[in-house]
């Protein structure tokens, strides 16, 4: 098990906070130009053919593990306060108001984190320190596959609410929606819903308590 960081926008930390968001979609990465159709996998997706002429499970090596547990960045702005001791001491708030205050690992990251409060408005989330973080997840599996393979349900997993058109009431219309706004323009070609790419599927519990 490994804990490692995971970002989320504002609209799906709402999601993920209403219990309505169990998994995410990340671009893969890989050399997918590698991938072995021939021993492709309903759980697993294709494997990968190494320059040796040898077939890897494509699932070791994604990013995230089962049983991994990831700690959440979200946009969030530095809030300074008094401590009971009287020392001045940072806690973070968060884009829907909710304040979160906590101790550093040690005195060389408290005073690192020092310069956010002379920032002004919301921070990065890639900034966002990990003793902030209010959602813990673990993943519980992930596989690989394209990015319009996404079913309906798999939508609505992901958080998505649905939208009412001539087709009738549809998550996966809203999810591919949300996953072009998420992409710079100049990229859409190479991951845009339109270009279908392999994507690493996660999927997650959120935990109650920090780990």
């Amino acid at each position: 098990m490994a804990e490692k960081p995971i970002l989320f926008n504002t609209e799906m930390v709402r999601a993920i906070l209403d219990g309505r968001k169990t998994m995410t979609r990340r671009i893969c990465k890989l050399d997918t130009a590698n991938f072995d159709y021939d021993l492709k996998d309903k759980d697993y997706g294709p494997f990968l053919q190494n320059e040796y002429g040898d077939s890897i499970n494509v699932k070791k090596l994604s990013p995230y593990q089962p049983g991994d547990v990831l700690y959440v960045r979200e946009t969030w702005r530095c809030v300074k306060y008094d401590s009971t001791d009287g020392d001045l001491s940072y806690g973070v708030e968060f884009k829907d108001g909710v304040r979160q205050y906590f101790e550093f690992d040690d005195n060389e990251r408290f005073h690192q984190f020092g310069k956010f409060a002379f920032k002004d408005g919301w921070q990065s989330s890639m900034f966002m320190p990990k003793e902030a973080a209010r959602i813990w997840l673990e993943v519980t599996d992930v596989r690989v596959e394209r990015l319009q393979e996404i079913t309906e349900k798999d939508a609505k997993a992901e958080g998505m609410k649905p939208v009412t058109n001539n087709s009738g009431t549809m998550h996966r219309y809203k999810f591919r929606k949300i996953w072009d706004s998420t992409v710079k323009k100049q990229d859409l070609h190479l991951y845009g819903w339109d270009a279908s790419p392999w994507v690493w599927v996660i999927e997650f519990k959120r935990l109650e308590v920090r780990p």
